[in-house]
């Protein structure tokens, strides 16, 4: 024992190892170096292979792996076209055994194959796909009888010349599609990720509804595309519990239709860019994000029928500070009006980015005034959310607008907001037009329960603290984050701020800048 090194204690290894899992990365870059790295760890050592090839295989940038072990054992040849853009095909070297799974090697390959936890794969190259012959050599065995999540692709990353001039023909091994025939009945999670335009409408409704016949089990869906889709095919998903939905343009009130009839769906996340009325019931979703323009959002919530709502998050993409309130006032008027069991409400506003992105909106808007031009007082805004009396979870990030807020305010959240939790305020502040820092208190002596709070720039009078008393228990609050604590020129009141803040919040550092 005295010389067993940390590569021999295997519950280690594998938790060294999960941080290099490549799921959890998203930047194609940082997926790469992590699959590099348990490549190297496999081969380094030999207590390190099995654990590494483990999460190596579990997820797998696309079925490349699988055909090149294929055709490194033998079961399928590879060559490589001489065309402009050379590329391998794999085929069989001769001919197909009547059962694939006869094959001398097929139990090396299904090793490997049962492995496979998650697959991004593209269903729209130009090549057949050797998938076509070798499914029906199994029959009716999967391929990967583990798989839980598939990503769908497209192989083009920019808009021009592409697969919109292709064909659309209803062979299944039409521009490799037969790769679709790895998803198993295994999967849960499916996510149909489109960010180019150039792929014809029909060719993409085609592979959607061909992947989610393939599984009855789908929990998850994700759904991001460029192109118009008809989401009908979810309607014999009756396991589905979340769906994200970002089509462009907008599915339209008839098209969420299939949705509304999800016995289990609990979390529905939509861009909403176009007006069009909702009239639909949603009868078990709690949990609602909303991303898009403040008048679409605001007429999904005000048509649509939410009875269990209970979480709500809206992201809007705002330039004109001018009317930022005026449009965050009437959408909040009718969060308060029709769901006021709300538990956690998130907000945030920001400005789009200069870069063109469809997620953005900018095209629809335009710029008119300072960055930092005053878009009116905090209350005026916030005043129809303090009737959400059942509030846990609260976040108001409005980025880079700015706000006159006060000491009234601090109070009016904390009194009407009693059981909050966490609570997140962010925006830009104006000097002399910020709540004090003793405000504070007020959250001490109404939140019993909270644990997390961010504010934003505050401000701390000379005699701000004089004969103050706290006789309250000490509030177990954790996490306090103020932006920063303005003093009077030239005074500096960090020691009294601290002893403030460790007089009410003991538990809590105080990461404060001033």
């Amino acid at each position: 024992m005295a010389n067993q090194s940390i590569s021999d204690v295997h519950d280690i290894v594998l938790e060294i190892f999960s941080y290099f899992n490549p799921e959890h990365y998203d930047n194609q870059a940082d997926i790469a170096s992590a699959r590099n790295t348990l490549l190297h760890s496999a081969l380094t050592c030999k207590n390190w292979t099995r654990p590494a090839l483990n999460i190596l295989w579990s997820c797998l940038p696309s079925d490349q792996p699988l055909l090149q072990l294929l055709a490194a054992l033998g079961i399928t040849l590879e060559i490589t076209t001489h065309s402009k853009t050379p590329d391998r095909v794999y085929i069989y070297p001769g001919p197909s055994p009547e059962d694939q799974r006869t094959h001398p090697h097929w139990s090396y390959f299904q090793l490997y194959a049962s492995r496979v936890h998650t697959i991004t794969i593209c269903p729209f190259s130009r090549q057949p796909s050797v998938w076509t012959n070798i499914m029906p050599k199994l029959h009716g065995d999967p391929v990967l009888p583990r798989l839980q999540n598939v990503v769908l692709r497209s192989s083009l990353w920019s808009s021009g010349p592409g697969l919109e001039d292709i064909p659309v023909r209803r062979s299944r091994d039409n521009l490799g599609r037969g790769v679709l025939q790895l998803i198993s009945p295994s999967v849960r999670r499916l996510s149909l990720l489109i960010p180019v335009r150039g792929i014809g409408g029909g060719l993409l409704q085609e592979v959607f509804d061909e992947a989610c016949t393939l599984t009855h089990q789908l929990e998850h869906v994700h759904i991001y595309s460029l192109s118009s889709l008809n989401l009908g095919t979810l309607r014999s998903q009756k396991h589905v519990r979340a769906a994200h939905i970002d089509v462009f343009p907008d599915v339209s009130a008839h098209g969420l239709e299939p949705l509304s009839n999800l016995p289990h769906l609990e979390l529905l996340s939509v861009a909403v860019t176009i007006a069009t009325p909702v009239d639909l019931t949603f009868n078990h979703v709690r949990v609602l994000v909303l991303e898009g323009l403040w008048i679409p959002m605001r007429a999904f919530l005000d048509n649509a029928c939410l009875p269990d709502l209970r979480s709500l998050s809206v992201h809007a993409a705002h330039l004109d500070s001018v009317r930022l309130a005026p449009q965050c006032t009437i959408l909040f008027r009718v969060i308060s009006n029709k769901y006021a069991n709300l538990t956690e409400l998130h907000i945030r506003c920001h400005k789009p980015t200069s870069t063109p992105d469809p997620i953005q909106f900018h095209a629809r808007l335009a710029t008119i005034e300072d960055p930092r031009t005053l878009a009116g007082t905090l209350w005026a805004l916030i005043e129809p959310l303090l009737s959400l009396h059942e509030l846990r979870d609260v976040s108001l990030r409005f980025d880079v607008f700015s706000f006159a807020y006060s000491s009234s305010d601090i109070r009016s959240f904390a009194e009407s907001w009693p059981h909050l939790e966490t609570f997140r305020l962010e925006f830009v502040t104006v000097e002399q037009q910020r709540a004090s820092f003793t405000s504070l208190v007020h959250f001490a002596c109404n939140c019993p329960r909270l644990r997390t709070l961010h504010l934003p720039e505050m401000e701390l009078a000379q005699d701000a603290l004089d004969g103050f008393t706290y006789l309250n228990r000490p509030h177990p609050l954790r996490d306090l984050n103020v932006a920063r604590v303005g003093f009077p020129r030239g005074i500096d009141l960090s020691w009294e701020m601290i002893q403030f803040a460790q007089t009410v919040f003991p538990h809590a550092d105080c990461p404060v800048s001033v």
